[in-house]
């Protein structure tokens, strides 16, 4: 078998998963990286930056129908990907010994069952939070033929074409179990996106902002709802702050293109760079369902979530502000937020491994395991 491996992340968030352990092995294995730059728009092509930094192979993918809807893709999409990657990607993919991604999706299902039927080994990395296990799946209508005769079927069985699933935490892992994924395909090691954070911990109290504000890709992710709730949350935010005379910093997610410049004033700024500098120069981190919550509370921000718990499973309670009109804020900010932050952190844990810190190190070994 061909020492090679081909790997897929679609933006700069999910190739934070999968750059440290490039960087561990780019000497070890012939690498190829598939691409998706054409369906998709960024501020600069993943496909540059990794080209410009690793010796590789750049596979992009044409897009001669413009498909755009890259998280929710038509019929006509779904089809053509499953005919460009066994007429155009075939001969490329018999030349490798294993296929890295981060995170699933409609090119990276159909790549993995290829290779996987193929007897080679396909490791897929969690992109972020399963918030779609929490509310609940949305089920298309063949999809619902699908789960009552077919059982077998990756509807039904999620990690059938997946030889490993890497996890952030113990939660996350528990979640998946209960919605049917294999126990044993499963490693709860970190994400290796996470190794930062624990060589980022907070020493001092430096503080330019008393509030940081993360924004969601929620419209990126076709959940215009929860987009419309944020901006709202972050509406009442900025009064909070400018009556109270509170420093605000809005920090914007990388696909979130909602305009926020009109938030701004004396006392509220926004920002697209530098997250975790400026979590750390913050008092306090809100966010509205993410996961940056535990990650700044890893690295000692005091942080909260703001909205209220789904379905009775998450966020915890005691990570959750409830009020909308951000009243307690004068509190908590008044507090010292040492106190209770051990208890926070032993939630934080359940979603960031300890183990995170050496997540590259074990997913190279799974990935060069058994490969001759």
């Amino acid at each position: 078998m061909n020492k090679s491996l081909i790997f897929s992340a679609p933006h700069e968030t999910t190739f934070a998963n999968i750059s440290p352990v490039i960087d561990l092995m780019s000497d070890s294995l012939k690498l190829y990286y598939l691409c998706q730059c054409n369906y998709y728009e960024e501020n600069e092509k993943i496909c540059e930056i990794i080209s410009n930094n690793y010796e590789l192979e750049v596979i992009c993918l044409k897009n001669p129908f413009k498909f755009r809807n890259f998280y929710d893709p038509s019929f006509l999409h779904r089809v053509f990907i499953k005919l460009y990657v066994k007429i155009f990607l075939r001969k490329k993919l018999r030349l490798v010994s294993s296929y890295f991604f981060c995170p699933g999706g409609l090119l990276e299902g159909t790549v993995a069952k290829l290779l996987y039927k193929q007897g080679k080994k396909t490791i897929m990395v969690e992109g972020g939070f399963p918030l779609d296990l929490i509310n609940g799946k949305k089920i298309k209508v063949y999809q619902k033929a699908l789960f009552k005769y077919v059982k077998n079927h990756p509807v039904n069985n999620p990690l059938k074409y997946i030889s490993q699933l890497i996890v952030s935490g113990e939660f996350s892992k528990e979640l998946r179990i209960k919605n049917g994924y294999e126990e044993y395909k499963i490693a709860d090691i970190g994400v290796p996106r996470n190794i930062i954070l624990f060589n980022s911990q907070k020493k001092e109290d430096q503080y330019m902002y008393d509030i940081i504000f993360l924004t969601g890709s929620f419209h990126f992710h076709g959940d215009y709802e929860n987009s419309i709730k944020q901006r709202d949350y972050i509406k009442s935010l900025v009064e909070y702050s400018t009556s109270h005379k509170k420093k605000l910093l809005i920090k914007v997610h990388p696909r979130d293109k909602d305009n926020y410049e009109s938030f701004q004033n004396e006392y509220v700024s926004t920002t697209h760079e530098n997250l975790i500098k400026n979590i750390k120069l913050s008092k306090i981190c809100l966010s509205f369902y993410s996961t940056a919550i535990y990650e700044s509370i890893v690295i000692n921000t005091d942080a909260y979530f703001v909205g209220q718990s789904l379905n009775n499973k998450w966020p915890e309670n005691e990570l959750i502000i409830h009020q909308e009109d951000f009243s307690i804020l004068s509190k908590l900010l008044s507090k010292n937020f040492k106190s209770n932050l051990n208890d926070k952190k032993n939630i934080a844990y359940r979603h960031i491994s300890k183990d995170s810190i050496y997540s590259a190190e074990k997913i190279k070994k799974i990935i060069l395991k058994d490969v001759v």
